[in-house]
């Protein structure tokens, strides 16, 4: 059995200068834990299932499988089959930055901007839903609504 746990705090402090962090700086905190289990059978074959789970403060903990089976059916020749899913928390950019280039302002993805900006009111446009309101002929399809920010997940089979 292989077990683990870790923490992590991030502190960010740009002084507002690339963050939303004009009044102070911003503590974020993430935690985690995994345990994995292996039996092996008869010399040949060996089980393994493991989990993790991950909390980041900003969003709801995640817990993530893993299944394998190695088959060891001559020397040095092996079949294996795995089960397993993978996800990653939005980065602290994504999620606070705040950012004015001059020809626009780069913001990120915590719900306050969507209040600051009025974002619920006045949705914003992307560069392709500008191409698409110009295809086809609509100013209406420019916009786009909010979406919210959220982990992204891969399943492997």
């Amino acid at each position: 059995m292989i077990t683990g746990i870790n923490y992590r705090q991030n502190i960010l402090n740009s002084q507002g200068t690339i963050f939303a962090d004009t009044a102070g700086k911003i503590n974020i905190s993430e935690f985690g834990g995994y345990i994995q289990l292996r039996r092996k059978f008869f010399d040949v074959l060996t089980l393994t299932a493991a989990g993790r789970y991950d909390k980041h403060e900003n969003f709801e903990g995640r817990f993530t499988p893993r299944f394998t089976a190695v088959l060891n059916f001559a020397k040095d020749n092996n079949f294996r089959v795995s089960y397993q899913t993978a996800y990653r928390f939005p980065t602290n950019q994504n999620q606070y930055i705040n950012l004015n280039v001059g020809s626009g302002i780069l913001i990120g993805s915590i719900p306050e901007f969507q209040t600051y900006y009025n974002l619920n009111t006045n949705p914003g446009y992307t560069a392709e839903s500008v191409i698409a309101a110009r295809t086809a002929g609509s100013t209406s399809a420019w916009f786009r609504q909010y979406i919210k920010c959220k982990p992204e997940s891969v399943r492997v089979d």
